[in-house]
């Protein structure tokens, strides 16, 4: 186990709220988790209805294991954006690159810029 979230509230509408919007908020790096899966465990109207027990996981599981519409396309768009974001980072490298080797005209200094450049 790497934590334990716990939330509370007046009702269990607001409880399960701020557990969906903490689920979200959370961010962890480097393992698996399993985040989704307890967002999906607070979406399914059994656990919303406090309709549950211990067969709940099992009575529930092709609900709680369907991917959802955004886990078919989110993961291009993060890359689509993390391309975007890098190509953007380059032109600016270049043209920061073009302006210092307008100033100082050694081909040496100039093609190590370029090598350092290409690095990020």
């Amino acid at each position: 186990m790497i934590s334990k979230l716990i939330v509370w509230a007046q009702t269990r509408e607001e409880a399960i709220q701020r557990m969906r919007r903490a689920l979200y908020e959370y961010k962890i790096t480097g393992v698996k988790t399993s985040i989704k899966f307890l967002e999906r465990i607070m979406e399914s109207e059994d656990f919303r209805n406090g309709k549950y027990n211990t067969h709940f996981i099992e009575k529930n599981l092709k609900f709680l294991l369907a991917e959802t519409e955004c886990d078919l396309y989110c993961e291009d768009l993060a890359l689509i954006a993390t391309f975007v974001d890098y190509t953007e980072k380059l032109e600016k490298v270049r043209l920061t690159i073009a302006k210092a080797t307008s100033r100082h005209g050694s081909d040496w200094k100039q093609f190590g810029r370029r090598q350092a450049a290409y690095r990020l």
